[in-house]
């Protein structure tokens, strides 16, 4: 008897196997949500950055926002900011060092 919503193909439905995600359960293996290394939030003074970053447009120093700073602008302000996702993990930076727990993970990566 197949169940509902299973798709077998020639497998009996006693023999799927079937993945879930695992969460890291530890502080010392968090669960990679991604961060910006070395680049802080203007208005909070998060460093680093984790998940999206806001970019002020054409603004010299760079001006970035974090999302909880991001959320709070109104509409018109969020239009001249432009979203940069983390860079993916394990990526190696050329030229600089990272500090604190930054540098840790990806040390570790």
């Amino acid at each position: 008897m197949e169940r509902e919503g299973a798709t077998t193909g020639n497998a009996p439905a006693s023999e799927l196997h079937v993945q879930t995600p695992v969460r890291a359960s530890s502080a010392s293996e968090p669960f990679y949500q991604g961060f910006h290394p070395g680049i802080s939030c203007d208005r909070s003074g998060k460093n680093p950055i984790v998940g999206m970053r806001f970019h002020l447009r054409g603004s010299e120093p760079s001006y970035d926002l974090c999302q909880a700073e991001y959320d709070k602008l109104d509409d018109a302000e969020k239009g001249l900011y432009e979203a940069i996702p983390p860079p993916p993990p394990g990526l190696k930076l050329e030229g600089g060092s990272l500090e604190g727990a930054a540098g840790e993970y990806m040390a570790n990566s």
